[in-house]
Parts: C-alpha cells; structure tokens; sequence
C-alpha cells in the first residue's frame, strides 16, 4: 500500500490535510471467497472523498464470465462507490465518480466504516491471477493545542 499527503498545519496546533491511500488487491489463488476488502482501514476521524478502480490483471473466478461485475463500497453499502458494469472482470475495467450510487462522502467513525471492499458480483474470486487497484482519496483535520 502507498500513501500521499499533503498538509497545513496551523500556529495553534490544528491541522488539515488531504491523502491518498493506494493498493493493489489480488485475487486468491486457493479458498474462494465473494469479496476482497483493503488491508489498512482508512483512518479514524477521515473522511472519505472518492474511491476509484482499475482492474490490473483479469478475475479468473469460478463462474466469471458475460455479465459478472463488481461493486466498490462497504460492507453496509456494498456499491456506494459504484458498480463496474457488464463484463466488469478484465483487465481495463475501472470504477470512477461518474458511478457512484450515493454520496461518495463517509465520516470514519469505525474501522468498517473505513474499509473499502470490493464485492464479485455473479462470480467467486478463488482463480487466483486477477488484481485490481484501489485507490480512496480522504481528508482529516485536527484542533488546535493552543
């Protein structure tokens, strides 16, 4: 996983920033299972601005194939960040704003809350060689200390 940033912080204390959180997910080569979360949960007290995707490498899933997909979100809101469409398992497949479901805006006041997952829709990831890149742009803030 990489991590941006960038910043001001103030004479009293407080601070603000912007930060970009990347990974590249991949697809289990043994077991099965129907989604793949990040493996660092975004910070608590962040907010959660954009979650975009690209798929790297190919889902090779039991059952993938015609009209699978996938949907980015949580595990409450399985495609808050959208849905890749049709035949959304190859490579060059992406997911950006233009999908988004809902408000792309999430306050992070629990680690589920800042977990993103990636949900296989019609297929089980368990072929092993599919990869797909996520990256969530968050913003944080602190008070001032004086």
């Amino acid at each position: 996983p990489a991590i941006g940033r960038a910043g001001f912080t103030g004479a009293e204390g407080d601070s603000f920033g912007v930060a970009r959180y990347e990974e590249l997910i991949a697809e289990p080569g043994s077991g099965s299972a129907t989604f793949l979360d990040i493996s660092t949960p975004i910070p608590l007290g962040s907010y959660i601005q954009s979650v975009t995707t690209l798929v790297v490498s190919d889902f090779n899933g039991s059952g993938v194939g015609g009209v699978d997909s996938y949907s980015v979100g949580l595990a409450s809101d399985t495609d808050k960040w959208g849905n890749s469409g049709t035949g959304g398992y190859v490579a060059g497949t992406t997911t950006e704003p233009a999908d988004y479901t809902a408000d792309p805006e999430v306050y992070v006041s629990t680690t589920a809350a800042g977990t993103v997952r990636i949900t296989a829709n019609g297929f089980t990831l368990n072929g092993g060689g599919g990869q797909i890149r996520v990256v969530v742009v968050y913003r944080t803030a602190t008070a001032p200390t004086s």
